[in-house]
């Protein structure tokens, strides 16, 4: 089964969250490619209900902005081989762990990781802030999408 059927197997609401935990030496990792490509593809998993989008969850500090960037690829690529139209898929930012003094600027992450302009939120999760605003506008974004 590919993903663009999973996405759209059935009328349940599935919203899928990415989020790879940031590797304190990830650039000396070598199987980063690796672990990066089987998160992703466990969004298969999600093949009993389907997903219908997604929140990318952005590690803000700056250590972590190279894998923020192969990992908005690899997802980019993985749907649009899977037959899923990109510019039209559910999809909501999340730019964590804004509450750091290492967190790159909004401005800046919002040029490298959103030329779509889909919605963005600034979270601490640890606190709570700003997750269930992006919860939110992901789950109006897939009403939308049903819609259609």
């Amino acid at each position: 089964m590919t993903l663009a059927k999973v996405f759209r197997k059935n009328k349940n609401i599935i919203i899928g969250a990415i989020h790879l935990p940031p590797l304190l030496s990830y650039k000396d990792f070598p199987g980063l490619n690796i672990a990066l490509k089987n998160a992703l593809a466990d969004l298969k998993a999600f093949e009993s209900g389907g997903v219908d989008g997604v929140i990318f969850l952005a590690d803000s500090q700056l250590e972590c902005l190279e894998q923020n960037l192969t990992s908005m690829v690899e997802l980019k690529e993985m749907m649009e081989e899977e037959g899923v139209d990109w510019e039209n898929f559910p999809l909501v930012l999340q730019y964590n762990k804004r509450d750091l003094t290492n967190a790159i600027p909004v401005a800046e992450l919002k040029k490298l990781l959103n030329p779509r302009s889909v919605p963005e939120f600034e979270t601490v999760a640890t606190q709570g802030r700003g997750v269930l605003e992006a919860l939110k506008s992901a789950a109006s974004q897939v009403l939308k999408s049903l819609k259609n």
